[in-house]
């Protein structure tokens, strides 16, 4: 803690060393024995309005997770003395140390140490919020119900069976939808594909209708442009003409005829 006054932060090799004393010295026998020997100017009650004061050094000490015991002790340590800087202080590092490397039996050690041996809610709220993480592995181990008791074990234990059976339930239900939207996808392909099949017969038809009336037409044009009088003997007028359509009307059949005698003229 001295340490933490001077440099902000602290050893966690001396903060063992350190907790233990501070733990031992701060029995209720020894507790008053202390306040009592202690002159008003060294007394414990002035440490809290100078580690207020006092602003941590961002660059903290090495992180291990076998440690995270020994943060806990300071922090319980600082809890005591109201020194809430090294507080927060022992919370990062033992934070730093799980999101850096989880070890399953240091974390229930130091949560036990937490809920006995502090009374700072923002380290229990963390402690709950890593057992809720590791939750799946808590039960595996089954050191769960030594950390919160066997009924809230039991009930956390059927509370992570109903989320698996409901995610599990969730994921069923979201590989049928993406079947049924693949399903309805090919569905929608042959579909197209068949309407551009479709299409393409009706074009090629048209073409070929097109085709076969421009044929025709031609014909016409041409016996009409070499036809200088009309074919019948009777009819002795010039030839003058005019196309009659018969037939399908989608396709018409084009006829030449004179518009006189009204004689159809072909080209055969």
């Amino acid at each position: 803690m001295v340490e933490y006054l001077y440099t902000g932060d602290y050893d966690q090799t001396k903060a063992k060393s350190e907790a233990l004393a501070t733990v031992a010295a701060t029995t209720p026998t020894s507790a008053a024995s202390t306040a009592a020997s202690t002159t008003p100017s060294t007394a414990p009650s002035s440490a809290p309005s100078t580690a207020s004061n006092f602003t941590p050094s961002t660059t903290l000490a090495p992180l291990d997770t076998n440690g995270t015991l020994q943060h806990v002790q300071v922090n319980a340590i600082a809890d005591y003395y109201e020194i809430q800087g090294l507080a927060q202080l022992a919370n990062r590092k033992i934070q730093q140390a799980y999101l850096t490397s989880w070890d399953l039996n240091a974390f229930v050690a130091s949560a036990k140490a937490a809920l006995n041996d502090s009374g700072d809610k923002a380290l229990q709220n963390m402690m709950a919020l890593f057992a809720a993480q590791k939750l799946k592995d808590l039960l595996k181990s089954g050191k769960l119900p030594s950390l919160v008791g066997d009924f809230a074990a039991s009930v956390l234990a059927y509370h992570a069976h109903l989320l698996e059976a409901s995610q599990r339930e969730q994921s069923q239900a979201a590989v049928q939808q993406q079947q049924q939207v693949q399903q309805q996808q090919a569905q929608a392909h042959v579909a197209l594909q068949q309407q551009y099949n479709d299409l393409l017969v009706e074009r090629q038809a048209a073409e070929a209708r097109a085709t076969r009336v421009i044929e025709n037409v031609g014909k016409l044009v041409s016996l009409s442009n070499n036809q200088d009088y009309c074919r019948s003997i009777s009819c002795e007028e010039d030839f003058g003409s005019y196309i009659e359509a018969t037939g399908d009307p989608a396709e018409p059949t084009y006829i030449l005829r004179c518009s006189y005698c009204h004689c159809k003229h072909t080209t055969n």
